[in-house]
Parts: C-alpha cells; structure tokens; sequence
C-alpha cells in the first residue's frame, strides 16, 4: 500500500523532530528541515524550544573550599 502525501508530510516533519531530540541536528537545523516542509518559523522554534533533548546533561557546579583549591 502507498503512502498518501499528507502521512509522507506527517513522517518527514516526525522524523526531524525526533533527530533533534537525540541530538542528531541542531536548533537551527530542525527549523530550517521543518521550514522546508512548510511549517512556520515561529511555530516551529516554539515547539523544539519547549522539547527536552536527549542529550543535555545540566551539570551543577558546587563551590570549592579554599583547602580544595590547588
């Protein structure tokens, strides 16, 4: 069975959002594959920008005591 233009769309636009989440493009290369397909800028930064990544680690810097400096 073929697919119809609008479930190839929905795929195409999926799969950009997912290589962003694991990292595999970055911000600005997921809106401009998104642009591509024909969503809006705006709605498209929107939405990646509200979209926890994979691959972002927060790393939380704790002060160093004066004995620990070298």
């Amino acid at each position: 069975m073929r697919r119809s233009k609008s479930e190839t769309y929905l795929q195409y636009s999926l799969d950009s959002v997912i290589s962003y989440i694991r990292g595999e493009l970055n911000l600005e290369e997921a809106v401009e594959r998104l642009e591509q397909l024909g969503h809006k800028k705006k709605s498209a930064m929107k939405v990646l920008q509200n979209t926890d990544r994979n691959n972002i680690f927060s790393f939380e810097t704790k002060a160093r005591k004066k004995s620990d400096a070298v």
